[in-house]
């Protein structure tokens, strides 16, 4: 679903089906922003995050966390990791779109 809200406003989305992937795929791709899954198989998106935050290259790049779980724990490990902000599912899209807006600009 939030790949096709995002194509409908004209983002051009490259899904990961797990974290070891979200990295590579951050690498080769060099993307303006991340959403990144919480709860991805193989490595979380929390210890994905992590991976990327600590490459040069890919540093700069704003990651916004997604999950499903509202616990504050995983928030603050989300936000510890790098993550700009962390959204919960099902997600506002009113305040994602005005994310994407400030985070792109």
């Amino acid at each position: 679903m939030l790949r096709f809200w995002l194509e409908r406003r004209g983002y051009r989305v490259v899904e990961a089906l797990d974290g070891e992937q979200a990295i590579e795929i951050a690498r080769n791709e060099r993307p303006d922003l991340i959403l990144m899954d919480i709860d991805m198989p193989q490595r979380s998106g929390v210890s994905a995050t992590y991976k990327i935050r600590k490459d040069p290259e890919l540093r700069g790049i704003p990651i916004v966390a997604i999950t499903a779980y509202e616990t504050a724990d995983l928030h603050e490990d989300a936000l510890k990791a790098g993550c700009l902000e962390c959204l919960t599912k099902p997600i506002d899209t009113n305040r994602l779109e005005n994310l994407l807006k400030w985070l792109l600009s």
